[in-house]
């Protein structure tokens, strides 16, 4: 008998390590190293703490039936209660004056984010770069704008810093979090993180935020749903010439999403450089290099793109029109655009995106997804 319970002891201490008894890590602390193409620092990962309520504990009146599951739509809605989650990085003091390390702050804001060594730029942003920063420069880019900077980020042990009081300037419209003391708090928002479907859901969405082509668009009698022309797929990177600028020029959309349809399966890279050096594309660069081919000259971003031309209503779109959406995220605002595609007529968008596929795509939007994250649609022409 003693031998078993000396075996059955064995044995639970072997499950024990395998299942990793005891406490577990969060997923933001299991994410809080140093991830990307800037190298990681031993030691200066965040100290991610991830709590419910800003006390840290539940709301006791928060049972199971409380929360509505949508299993085709994949979103969870809180019904009578929200839990809010919040999550601390720290501050950094080098030289009397405080930082945050740039890859711990994209992280924690769920934003993608890139370093280009070369020219000692570091950007961030949901789909395409939003935000860059230059080591040095007291000049930051914030879509098609510059924002002067007290203090420049500096390179500390391989890492890119944010001088803490630039915060402010860059983010404040955008994502949720203070500063207190040596620390950023990021809060949860009181809305529900929606995930992609590929599946109507009228029942949550409802058709009122369905969307519909304009029955009086010049291209619909050229084309239809049933029948996408075959087009050639570009096999070369070479930079394809772009036309002068437009100038009361009408745009001929169906040539241009024609067009658009031959760089299907192009890789997605977020803050992809030219298509003739990278031959990537994220959603701006890929609208950008289209509309370019036009004469049709539009920002590098998706926010500042969304800024061109003329509103139109999710009722009545014409192929060729831009269409915007913000990027779920715990931390970030639901107002702010953080996507951009291109309007094809029949409930479908061309678009560079890092899923469901990667790469340049074609989706239905007529989906929960879609519908709930849409923002607004522009024309050109």
């Amino acid at each position: 008998m003693r031998r078993a319970r000396i075996s059955l002891a064995a044995m639970l201490a072997v499950v024990c390590m395998l299942t990793a008894c005891g406490p577990q890590m969060s997923k933001e602390q299991q994410e809080s190293g140093q991830v990307g193409k800037i190298p990681s620092t031993n030691g200066k990962s965040a100290d991610r703490q991830m709590s419910e309520l800003e006390n840290g504990k539940r709301d006791p009146g928060m049972l199971p039936q409380d929360r509505q599951t949508n299993p085709s739509s994949g979103w969870v809605q809180p019904q009578s209660a929200v839990v809010r989650e919040q999550l601390t990085i720290p501050l950094l003091t080098l030289n009397g004056k405080d930082y945050v390390i740039g890859t711990e702050f994209a992280n924690a804001s769920g934003y993608q984010y890139s370093w280009d060594a070369a020219r000692s730029v570091f950007q961030m942003g949901e789909n395409d770069p939003s935000y860059e920063l230059t080591i040095g420069q007291k000049t930051a880019l914030k879509d098609a704008d510059r924002i002067k900077l007290a203090d420049p980020p500096i390179l500390n042990n391989s890492q890119l810093m944010i001088p803490a009081a630039a915060l402010p300037l860059l983010f404040n419209d955008d994502l949720s979090y203070e500063v207190k003391g040596k620390s950023i708090i990021f809060r949860l928002l009181d809305q529900a993180v929606i995930q992609q479907a590929e599946s109507p859901d009228e029942a949550e969405s409802g058709t009122h935020l369905d969307f519909a082509d304009d029955p009086a668009d010049p291209a619909k009698s050229k084309m239809t749903s049933a029948a996408w022309p075959d087009q050639p797929a570009i096999t070369s990177w070479m930079e394809e010439p772009a036309l002068p600028a437009a100038r009361g020029k009408s745009l001929d959309t169906q040539a241009l999403t024609d067009r658009a349809q031959r760089y299907l399966g192009v890789p997605y890279e977020f803050g992809a450089a030219s298509f003739a050096k990278s031959g990537k594309f994220d959603c701006s660069s890929f609208t950008k290099y289209v509309f370019d081919r036009y004469g049709w000259k539009l920002e590098r971003t998706a926010r500042a793109q969304a800024a061109q031309g003329t509103a139109v209503d999710r009722k009545s779109l014409r192929k060729g029109d831009l269409m915007f959406f913000y990027v779920p995220g715990k931390y970030r605002s639901n107002q702010i655009v953080g996507h951009v595609a291109i309007y094809m007529g029949d409930q479908k968008i061309i678009h560079a995106a890092p899923s469901p596929q990667n790469g340049v795509q074609i989706t239905e939007i007529n989906t929960a997804y879609w519908k709930r994250t849409f923002l607004r649609a522009v024309r050109l022409s």
